[in-house]
């Protein structure tokens, strides 16, 4: 049942990217995929680390709008940032 599910509902560029590994087989056997699996999941990771560093920014901009707002410093002199 499941297996009738899968392939009824196979889209066209699934079922094409299939088809296309399976007349190219003598090179994807050469492929070594441990190395493809690593290099995605080290992109992966650098997507994530850069989607955490830009939340980070984006709080502490916010975390500083908040800080002038409710402190109100009379001089710019009298702020300090350090980042």
């Amino acid at each position: 049942m499941t297996y009738m599910y899968i392939r009824s509902t196979m889209t066209k560029s699934r079922l094409m990217n299939l088809a296309i590994l399976s007349t190219e087989r003598e090179t994807i056997e050469l492929v070594d995929f441990t190395e493809v699996i690593e290099n995605f999941a080290y992109a992966v990771h650098v997507i994530c680390y850069l989607y955490i560093i830009d939340c980070c920014v984006h709080v502490l901009s916010v975390s500083v709008c908040l800080l002038v707002l409710f402190n109100k410093p009379e001089s710019a002199e009298s702020f300090d940032l350090v980042v």
